[in-house]
């Protein structure tokens, strides 16, 4: 089943590499600032990528969390990573953006088999 995928990601990197990926398993909507998050009914998401890439996108993480029900976020920059665990995020799925892309790509794989998909795994 295809789901409605919500990508936050300003830098567009990891966005492109998601879609890369998962665009023939997912439906996916990749929002590049905070301004583009007005235009979507986060509800109607099911699966959210988020990065945070500066502060401010800290401030938004949880205004997002709070709507969708499975939740991935990652970052490029360590010094957030503390940040992040603060935040206390309970059922989202903390990504370590030191690992390699075929490990990243197995820890979302199964994630979403685990709670999304139940698709077979991705070819890397």
């Amino acid at each position: 089943m295809i789901k409605k995928t919500f990508i936050y990601d300003t830098s567009r990197g990891f966005a492109a590499l998601l879609k890369q990926y998962y665009s023939d398993k997912m439906d996916i909507h990749i929002c590049v600032s905070k301004k583009c998050v007005k235009n979507y009914k986060i509800k109607d998401f099911e699966v959210c990528f988020f990065i945070v890439n500066e502060y401010e996108d800290l401030f938004l993480l949880p205004d997002i969390y709070f709507e969708i029900e499975h939740f991935f976020v990652t970052t490029p920059k360590k010094y957030f990573i503390k940040k992040i665990e603060n935040l206390k995020l309970e059922h989202a799925v903390i990504i370590d953006f030191d690992y390699s892309k075929k490990d990243m790509l197995k820890v979302i794989d199964y994630n979403l088999s685990r709670f999304v998909l139940n698709a077979s795994s991705t070819e890397v």
